[in-house]
């Protein structure tokens, strides 16, 4: 595609809105990114909805991030802390936060002048919804966009919104999996289900998503209401310890809903069994090929095979042929294939 996601010299400023619109905060946790952060401020600041507080909490930044704030003088409420990780820092945004709805953006995200207009006006057009989702379309390290979206499995046939009612299905199914750039939601909501679960190093959002939407159906936005920044250094780069941990996380997620699936519901509990038996391979693969595992992998999946109870004898047995037989005997024929080709 090409571009930058916005040149926001050029954007249409902030539209005057009702008076009686309800504040919305929009929640950036950040840490080392001052570079990033600028950008992505730039891009919350022309907001066409109006009011809006923006929040912005500094998880133990050691770069210039105090400074870029500072810039910002009254725009912005500004709150450090000691680094603490993600969810900590999200639960304090959120805590802080005045509004009536809650807009979370990292801190390496772009926000479309019409994200919060959009998401707001699906949820007036639903009053019943705990969650406005859109589409998040996927930009480089550079800003440059790629025209790669989240893609959602359901899609209509047109822009207008469109209502589910199971949304914690069809987002452990996954049939729309929320990137969080991409949301809006009450503050009232997330005070009761108890914000974000602090155990989670990753996967926190789906497992926060998750549980909202066990209060009622979600709306999906079909339109692009966020820009997703990939390629460079985050918690999700791809090499092999990173990826441990995403999928050690992944297994936490389903490990904690299976727990809590009622017995009726016989169509998610087989679907997020067949996701953990994925997710159980991947780790036994990933650990396979890892110089170093971290200590909760190596104590909580290695020793006490977590997750595997959960799992009926066919899964467990699928998973142990390939933990056992599959992955040994692939690196024998891999070892004896690069022996040969170096004779």
């Amino acid at each position: 595609m090409g571009g930058l996601a916005y040149t926001f010299k050029n954007v249409t400023p902030r539209q005057e809105r009702p008076v009686n619109n309800p504040l919305v905060t929009i929640a950036t946790c950040t840490r080392n990114r001052a570079d990033l952060l600028r950008e992505t401020l730039s891009s919350i600041l022309v907001q066409q909805y109006d009011p809006v507080e923006i929040i912005v909490v500094d998880d133990g930044s050691t770069d210039g991030t105090k400074k870029t704030i500072a810039d910002y003088k009254d725009k912005i409420v500004y709150h450090s802390q000691e680094n603490s990780g993600f969810a900590r820092a999200l639960n304090t945004a959120c805590r802080l936060a005045r509004g009536e709805y809650i807009a979370i953006n990292d801190d390496d995200d772009l926000m479309p002048p019409d994200r919060i207009s959009r998401l707001y006006e699906a949820l007036c057009r639903f009053p019943r919804a705990v969650l406005a989702v859109g589409e998040a379309e996927m930009i480089d390290s550079a800003g440059n966009r790629t025209g790669k979206l989240s893609t959602y499995a359901l899609k209509g046939n047109s822009d207008a919104p469109i209502l589910i009612e199971n949304g914690y299905g069809a987002i452990l199914w996954p049939l729309i999996t929320p990137a969080t750039c991409a949301t809006l939601f009450r503050r009232a909501d997330g005070e009761r289900i108890g914000w974000i679960d602090e155990r989670f190093r990753r996967s926190a959002d789906t497992d926060f998503f998750s549980r909202l939407a066990l209060l009622g159906p979600i709306v999906y936005v079909p339109q692009v209401v966020a820009y997703y920044r990939r390629g460079h250094t985050s918690m999700w780069s791809d090499n092999i310890a990173n990826n441990l941990l995403c999928e050690y996380n992944n297994l936490v997620l389903f490990e904690k809903h299976l727990k809590s699936v009622h017995a009726g519901q016989k169509e998610i509990t087989e679907r997020l069994q067949a996701r953990m038996l994925h997710t159980l391979k991947r780790l036994a693969f990933l650990i396979r090929h890892a110089e170093d595992v971290p200590w909760e992998i190596e104590r909580d999946f290695i020793r006490q095979k977590k997750g595997l109870p959960l799992l009926g004898l066919k899964k467990r047995l699928s998973y142990e042929w390939y933990a056992r037989m599959r992955l040994p005997l692939a690196s024998v024929i891999k070892g004896l294939m690069k022996t040969a080709a170096q004779r």
